[in-house]
């Protein structure tokens, strides 16, 4: 299913959701969304736009995004490139940490608007969308993958608040602030060997 074929492969993965820190393939309705979740203050966010964002370069094509946001006392640089129309590269580093890395937790969300299961293997989140795929693949391994129905759900588990689960239309990925992350996230027409695209 293509959800935008209009649009030129060079715009395709760009900022295009209500959520400025989420990326998305239109053509395909995949989302990345970094969502931040404080232990010293039991909050979690999805960054929407205000007070938790401060905006840097942009271009209109989405080749180069990046900002900085504030959660909990803590600040983290973000920037998300684009060398190949089809691989979003993503990146980030903590300029201020109010808390231990490992409480402070960083999680990327791969999701499809058509309500598609996500699957993890061999360390890559994949969701398959007819004959496409979208990899999110993180250059070191995640402190935990979890599955989920939606964003809200992950805010609700986070929090401490009971959640159901019916499947996995959602997984995240949560990492470390301890170093400088980096993650890729490939939008592909096919899958090529085990887990790759």
């Amino acid at each position: 299913m293509i959800i935008a074929n209009t649009l030129p492969p060079a715009r395709a993965w760009n900022t295009w959701s209500d959520r400025p820190a989420a990326m998305t393939f239109l053509p395909l309705g995949v989302h990345v969304t970094p969502l931040l979740y404080s232990t010293r203050h039991k909050e979690a966010t999805l960054l929407p736009p205000g007070e938790g964002m401060r905006f840097g370069h942009h271009g209109m094509d989405g080749r180069l995004v990046e900002f900085e946001t504030r959660h909990g006392g803590t600040h983290i640089a973000f920037r998300y490139e684009k060398h190949d129309p089809f691989v979003l590269q993503g990146e980030w580093r903590a300029t201020s940490l109010a808390e231990w890395g490992l409480r402070y937790w960083l999680t990327l969300c791969l999701s499809a608007e058509t309500g598609v299961t996500v699957s993890h293997h061999d360390g890559a989140c994949i969701v398959r969308i007819g004959y496409r795929y979208v990899a999110l693949v993180s250059q070191m391994a995640a402190v935990q993958v979890t599955a989920h129905d939606s964003l809200e759900a992950v805010l609700d588990d986070l929090c401490g608040r009971p959640v159901r689960c019916n499947g996995s239309h959602l997984l995240s990925l949560c990492v470390s602030l301890n170093l400088v992350f980096s993650v890729e996230c490939i939008a592909a027409r096919r899958m090529r060997g085990s887990g790759q695209v």
